[in-house]
């Protein structure tokens, strides 16, 4: 785990060193890079909120990259992409409390990003599943 975490935060920190420097062809690449590295950290299973956190991370500065240089389909497509991930991995979590806590932050995370991504870009908020009240099951 430990391994594929430091494998997982350097392509993060070059990524956002490329996106600094302008060099969008290689963040995104380390963007790219981090997304497979954080679904192999999700596999190992060893802390389920560093992976999960680590998987949303890296979509979300993916998707950032894309807004910031007026792509905001592509931005959309990324923030859809891990919140799609996010609902199936706990449909599919079983009994595993962790995972189950990281995956019900992450849904909130992931669904707030995209509720602001349309409120900023307009089209598709209609797709949404309404944000559950509380006393409602994410299950």
């Amino acid at each position: 785990m430990v391994a594929c975490m430091e494998r997982w935060q350097s392509h993060i920190m070059a990524g956002n060193d490329c996106l600094a420097d302008r060099q969008l062809w290689a963040a995104i690449a380390h963007y790219q890079r981090a997304i497979a590295e954080a679904e192999q950290l999700l596999d190992e299973e060893c802390d389920a909120k560093a992976a999960v956190t680590a998987l949303v991370v890296s979509y979300h500065n993916l998707a950032d990259l894309y807004s910031r240089e007026a792509e905001p389909k592509l931005a959309e497509g990324q923030l859809r992409k891990v919140h799609e991930f996010v609902l199936s991995a706990m449909r599919h979590n079983g009994n595993n409390q962790a995972m189950a806590q990281a995956l019900n932050w992450a849904f909130t995370k992931t669904y707030q990003a995209l509720v602001e991504h349309y409120r900023q870009y307009g089209d598709g908020q209609d797709c949404l599943v309404p944000f559950p009240t509380s006393s409602q099951s994410l299950h």
